[in-house]
């Protein structure tokens, strides 16, 4: 073998080792990066959500970054949340279901005490290892959920949006702590007069969702000067004292409550959608003044008369649909002379 046949070899092998050496290095670094998720469903969500297009057996470390929003469902078919803790990108975190009439669950779709104690566990970790989450979504339909304490939310000084639903009796004071709390919504929760009365502390809240608790006043609610919409609907309120307050309000929704009259809802210059339906009201004096009304629905209640609605220039949709109102064709025909370009609707849609 001649001496330039011999040092070919020589750089033949120092090539091989090198590529081999490469491999390794490859191979070590997929094996380091590649994710075992501790519970199969969450890897499945997180895997989806991180639009990758990947399979879970194909993520890595790296992609759990590109993980923004994150939607899962029973919390009693996860065995564990803590896969996402490592998301440091999540923004929106949504968990549980909200459950449909007639629906009885099965004891396996409920978490029992020592599931939702982890689950407690579980969120305050994520609120503290997840420092971009903004948005919390937990819902307890048909009691699948029954959340037992409110203490994990003492991480969550970050959000914005919060949204609790179908809760029982719990402290919920937590929640009264979020300076930078924008919405919140405690729909179906058994929540009272005493549990929202530091409720004012929430001074940058736009959005209040209390439709289906058990408040019977407006309390501190009038204190949110910056509110822009309030849904009450579905409650025992019966006056609306100091609703004035809110300046800013575009938005009320006082359906099915024990309102009778409008008061100084007709003081709220700013409002454009206004929800009576199903209540005892009986005439609106005093609307005309709600120049920029959009939307109102009066459906199931006792207005008989055209009255002051035909001073509302801007409205684009009124509902009236099983009202006195509705049956009276010399009122009605008053109305869409008064309201050429305004829909009304005297049947169907409440």
């Amino acid at each position: 073998m001649s001496e330039n046949e011999k040092k070919g070899l020589q750089a033949m092998a120092v090539c091989m080792v090198a590529a081999l050496l490469a491999l390794l290095t490859f191979l070590s670094y997929e094996e380091a990066h590649k994710v075992r998720f501790a519970d199969r469903r969450v890897g499945n969500a997180i895997t989806m959500y991180s639009r990758t297009g990947k399979k879970p057996e194909d993520f890595r470390v790296e992609d759990f970054a590109k993980v923004e929003e994150l939607v899962l469902g029973r919390p009693s078919l996860l065995e564990t949340l803590s896969d996402i803790e490592r998301c440091v990108n999540l923004k929106r975190l949504e968990i549980g279901v909200r459950g449909e009439r007639g629906w009885i669950p099965k004891e396996e779709d409920i978490l029992g005490e020592e599931g939702i104690a982890r689950l407690e566990r579980e969120l305050a970790d994520i609120l503290e290892s997840c420092g971009q989450l903004e948005s919390l979504y937990i819902y307890n339909g048909n009691g699948t959920c029954s959340l037992s304490s409110l203490e994990f939310l003492e991480n969550g000084k970050n959000l914005t949006d919060l949204i609790l639903y179908g809760m029982g009796n719990l402290d919920y004071s937590p929640v009264f702590s979020f300076s930078n709390l924008q919405s919140l919504m405690l729909i179906g929760c058994r929540v009272t007069d005493s549990d929202i009365g530091e409720i004012g502390r929430l001074e940058n809240l736009c959005a209040l969702h209390l439709a289906g608790t058990d408040i019977t006043e407006m309390g501190s609610v009038v204190e949110l000067e910056g509110l822009e919409l309030l849904f009450l609907n579905s409650t025992a309120i019966a006056e609306v004292e100091g609703i004035e307050e809110l300046e800013n309000l575009q938005w009320l929704d006082l359906s099915g409550t024990n309102i009778t009259g409008l008061g100084s809802i007709v003081e709220l210059e700013n409002l454009e959608l206004l929800y009576l339906s199903n209540t005892a009201i009986a005439e609106v004096e005093g609307i005309g003044k709600l120049e920029n009304l959009r939307v109102l629905r009066l459906s199931g209640t006792e207005i008989a008369e055209a009255g002051e609605l035909v001073n509302l220039k801007n409205l684009e949709k009124l509902y009236i649909t099983d009202t006195p109102l509705a049956g009276n064709e010399e009122e009605l025909k008053l109305l869409r002379e008064a309201l050429p370009d305004t829909e009304i609707v005297t049947n169907g849609v409440l």
